[in-house]
């Protein structure tokens, strides 16, 4: 193997990085470095996965954390989800404001004593077909049988 082959710097990785452990550095020192020796190796995607495979499986045996730079992939993944939990929250409160004013517009103080109910809902879909409901129902009695 060539020393700055893919496998070989592979391999080189691997045991820097187990030896950090076994010398006994601090894990924050140990983070640090590796961050450094990760970035400076520039493994292949693929070798990559199989160091963070491997060291999963090291850590779990040491019960060492090892914090590697698919933390990050880890943490855009994480930010990603939030975004679409915040936009999902957002609608959800919109279709709800968008059926009280609906419910006043159309039924008044009555028709608001329906809002408790509605606020239990928590998929968008049936939120949405309530609202949609507002428009064709001819009388409270209506909405009301839409109610869970």
């Amino acid at each position: 193997m060539a020393a700055n082959d893919p496998m070989s710097l592979f391999v080189r990785e691997r045991r820097i990085i187990r030896s950090l452990y076994e010398r006994g550095f601090e894990k924050k020192t140990i983070l640090d470095l590796f961050r450094v020796i990760h970035r400076m190796m520039d493994l292949p995607e693929a070798l990559s996965a199989r160091l963070k495979h491997e060291h999963l499986e090291w850590e779990g045996e040491k019960n060492m954390p090892i914090v590697l730079d698919f933390e990050r992939e880890a943490m855009e993944r994480g930010e990603a989800k939030g975004k679409a939990e915040g936009k999902a929250e957002g609608l959800r409160e919109g279709l709800v404001e968008a059926i009280e004013l609906g419910l006043n517009l159309r039924f008044g103080a009555e028709g608001l004593q329906c809002l408790p109910a509605i606020r239990q809902l928590a998929e968008i879909d049936a939120l949405r077909r309530f609202k949609q409901a507002l428009v064709t129902a001819t009388s409270l009695d209506d909405i009301r049988r839409l109610l869970p």
